[in-house]
């Protein structure tokens, strides 16, 4: 069984059923003002290039790190915006050429997203359901190339140099749908975990590859006027 459908299977079999067996009443979050830090990981996943015909690759999953803020309009709904990163190792296959192999290095995230969520029964422990849109940077270094030399003026009238290896970077358009729990620990303080499917729009990528993440959230809660 795959990473992806155990997180699934987590969220539907004990956070929301979970969730609804609470009947503690929750304090009211209009215009409360969140600040988080999060911690997550993100399941793997296999991709086909679309510009070269033989070339597959392997994404290992990933721990992402990251942070954010959210206000509430209501008790029941709310906007975030985050960002996260994390790096992963990627295998690229070349089966069937001159440059048959497969080519193991680090692959970098950087991603970031603007989401509504909605409390459908406020509480202090409450499911919470989430989508939005957003962007997905991914950057690796280009197997087997051969390192690069750069140089220029500087500022004191000599020239600087520098090598390196050429890298692939690509921002693409993402959109996310999840689901969860948060917990209001205290009037200042909660904890929330989401399972959080995103599909981003990678030109590189024939389809529309899909990262499956599994994300817990800690932070503090500033009322309104604080």
């Amino acid at each position: 069984m795959n990473v992806s459908l155990r997180l699934v299977r987590f969220v539907l079999s004990v956070v929301v059923p979970l969730s609804f067996t609470c009947i503690a009443q929750a304090q009211p979050k209009a215009g409360d003002l969140d600040i988080y830090g999060s911690v997550g990981w993100q399941g793997g996943m296999s991709f086909d290039a679309s510009n070269y015909a033989h070339l597959h690759g392997d994404m290992d999953g990933a721990w992402m790190w990251g942070f954010g803020t959210g206000y509430h309009f209501s008790d029941k709904l709310s906007m975030l915006f985050d960002f996260s990163f994390g790096s992963s190792s990627l295998g690229l296959t070349v089966p069937s050429t001159a440059l048959t192999g497969t080519w193991r290095q680090t692959a970098d995230y950087f991603n970031g997203r603007l989401n509504l969520e909605y409390s459908p029964h406020p509480a202090v422990l409450e499911p919470v359901l989430s989508g939005g849109i957003g962007f997905n940077n991914f950057r690796t270094a280009v197997p087997g190339a051969p390192p690069q030399t750069w140089c220029g003026p500087s500022f004191y009238g000599y020239w600087w140099c520098a090598t390196g290896v050429p890298t692939y970077d690509q921002t693409a358009f993402s959109w996310n749908i999840g689901g969860g729990l948060r917990w209001q620990a205290s009037p200042s303080m909660f904890l929330k975990l989401m399972y959080t499917a995103t599909w981003a729009d990678f030109h590189a990528v024939k389809g529309t590859p899909q990262f499956n993440t599994l994300t817990l959230q800690i932070g503090g809660t500033m009322p309104q006027g604080f």
